[in-house]
């Protein structure tokens, strides 16, 4: 595991975890994430400019919202299943 910036780990049991996805949905499932183009990039092996791209081709899809720095999910559900 590689940080891209400053970050805060957690270790706990499986169960916890999945209790926390279950119940408490600013746990993981808010549907937004705060990360730039580049660390995204870095994450998927792309550059800067294709992460730019790719975002702004589901953007016009109506699949996310880009902002400085954040992307939030509009429909995550045809998000899974985009480009299958």
């Amino acid at each position: 595991m590689i940080a891209l910036r400053d970050s805060r780990v957690a270790l706990m049991p499986a169960a916890i975890f999945f209790w926390l996805l279950d119940t408490k949905i600013s746990f993981n499932r808010e549907g937004r994430i705060e990360i730039s183009n580049e660390e995204l990039g870095h994450l998927v092996g792309a550059s800067r400019q294709r992460i730019n791209q790719a975002l702004h081709a589901l953007e016009r899809s109506g699949l996310i919202k880009v902002a400085y720095r954040v992307t939030t999910v509009l429909d995550i559900e045809v998000l899974r299943s985009f480009g299958m």
